[in-house]
């Protein structure tokens, strides 16, 4: 499938070299996930009830939420700062500094938002589990530290 499509672009004139073979790899990724997602569907539902379902999905969009929340835009601004460093101490100066801000105001915000969704947790009623709510927060966390090397391997090899 990705020769096809390589194929057409470069046909057509569209998007050539690595720019075409980026566009192929991130496009079967895309696919592969939005597909994945659409066949667990019904071993989800068969698994869980309609209201455990819910409070998952619930989770899941907290966690999107918290995830632009918890980088502080962090990993643009080293897209856009990183660029113009033009020593390889100003580039770990750049890296030191951002990894120093983000582990200490998000493990600040970490636990504080972990407290304010534990505490409406118990206002709705609904009662969030606090493990899964813990387990969210930890997950979304460290998920900027993966962005953030994927980010630097990028700079890298650009």
């Amino acid at each position: 499938m990705p020769s096809i499509l390589m194929r057409f672009f470069s046909r057509f004139g569209f998007l050539t070299g690595s720019l075409q073979r980026d566009f192929v790899l991130y496009f079967i990724g895309g696919v592969f996930l939005k597909g994945l997602s659409f066949f667990l569907l019904p071993v989800y539902t068969r698994v869980f009830s309609p209201s455990e379902y819910g409070k998952l999905e619930m989770l899941q969009s907290v966690s999107s939420i918290v995830d632009i929340l918890f980088t502080f835009g962090l990993a643009q601004f080293l897209w856009m700062d990183y660029i113009h460093c033009k020593s390889r101490p100003e580039k770990r100066d750049l890296l030191d500094g951002i990894l120093s801000l983000y582990s200490v105001f998000g493990t600040l915000f970490f636990f504080l938002t972990f407290l304010f969704l534990h505490f409406l947790g118990f206002l709705s009623g609904e009662g969030i589990n606090g493990t899964m709510l813990a387990l969210m927060l930890t997950a979304t966390f460290f998920n900027f530290f993966q962005n953030l090397l994927i980010t630097i391997f990028r700079l890298r090899v650009s």
